[in-house]
């Protein structure tokens, strides 16, 4: 018998370690709107600088569409494999996924939580997993750090320009 969809990431690269980095954000809008943001493949295809690139295959979020964040030491394949609307959804990289180099960082897995907070904000939580050389642990976790920030520094006004198309429509 094989095994399950959702262990096609599960192998140990030798000379890795397994790492996770963990952030939350609050969002103050709907957790509706914020699922509807975070799963609208523009998000992530208008976001990204040359020659950086995100694309869907095809271009929509659903359980087994596949992706791939690609550019310059970044090469990233997934397959969104669970979707739990309005609450969860993860997605799983693909064997060959690797930051900088095969040899060095390879993403295995990326979960996003939304929870309602009780003044009807949104509570957002990430989890990405990756296996690392164990000299840039620390490194990977602190660029992580910065890239997130970024993220953290946007999501709440793209997901209320988000909500307004969305009724425009």
């Amino acid at each position: 018998m094989s095994k399950p969809f959702t262990q096609i990431t599960d192998y140990e690269p030798k000379a890795l370690i397994k790492h996770s980095f963990q952030r939350s954000f609050l969002v103050n809008s709907d957790t509706l709107d914020v699922w509807r943001w975070i799963n609208d493949p523009r998000t992530f295809i208008d976001a990204q600088l040359p020659p950086y690139r995100v694309e869907f295959v095809p271009e929509r979020f659903e359980v087994g569409v596949l992706n791939n964040h690609h550019g310059p030491g970044l090469n990233l394949p997934a397959v969104i494999t669970v979707m739990e609307e309005p609450k969860y959804r993860e997605m799983r990289y693909l064997y060959g996924s690797y930051v900088i180099s095969p040899r060095i960082i390879r993403p295995t897995l990326i979960q996003f939580w939304l929870k309602p907070t009780d003044n009807g904000a949104t509570q957002l939580r990430l989890v990405l997993q990756s296996w690392v050389h164990p000299w840039l642990s620390g490194p990977w976790t602190a660029f992580q750090k910065l890239f997130w920030c970024g993220f953290s520094l946007t999501i709440n006004r793209g997901v209320a320009r988000h909500a307004q198309r969305i009724e425009t429509l």
